[in-house]
């Protein structure tokens, strides 16, 4: 397997986390026209894309925090006290 292969497979393993751990929080995705200054992160408030949610949360992580996302087991992952991701 390529270099280029095995980094694809990585980040798509990583933004596959992050769906999963945001859909765990129990927020609701919905897309606005209108958007507002909000005083919560990007990646904690529903009324951005998903795509604009997980950018954001993947920049607030450390690299500790996303290689210990990888290495859970099943469907359950450790949390990020700091992030607030249970």
């Amino acid at each position: 397997m390529t270099t280029r292969v095995k980094r694809f497979l990585k980040g798509l393993a990583v933004m596959s986390v992050a769906v999963t751990v945001l859909s765990g929080m129990g927020l609701l995705i919905r897309k606005s026209v209108a958007r507002k200054a909000s005083p919560i992160p990007v990646y904690r408030d529903p009324q951005y894309p998903i795509d604009q949610r997980i950018d954001d949360l993947i920049r607030r992580m450390t690299l500790e925090e996303k290689v210990s996302l990888l290495g859970g087991t099943g469907f359950s992952t450790k949390p990020i006290p700091r992030l607030g991701i249970p």
